[in-house]
């Protein structure tokens, strides 16, 4: 996905492996995050779903 979306900009870009690893891990650090957070919110809120 990274990829598709720099080639809409720029078309010769290339990245490395590790750098698409980084890349995801902190997507699904952030991801994840977001998603306790919104737990807790429905939680507070006495909802049942997200």
């Amino acid at each position: 996905l990274v990829c598709e979306i720099a080639q809409d900009f720029k078309t010769d870009l290339r990245f490395q492996p590790s750098a698409v690893m980084a890349l995801q891990e902190v997507s699904e650090v952030y991801l994840v995050s977001l998603f306790e957070d919104t737990k807790l919110a429905a939680i507070h809120a006495k909802h049942v779903c997200i």
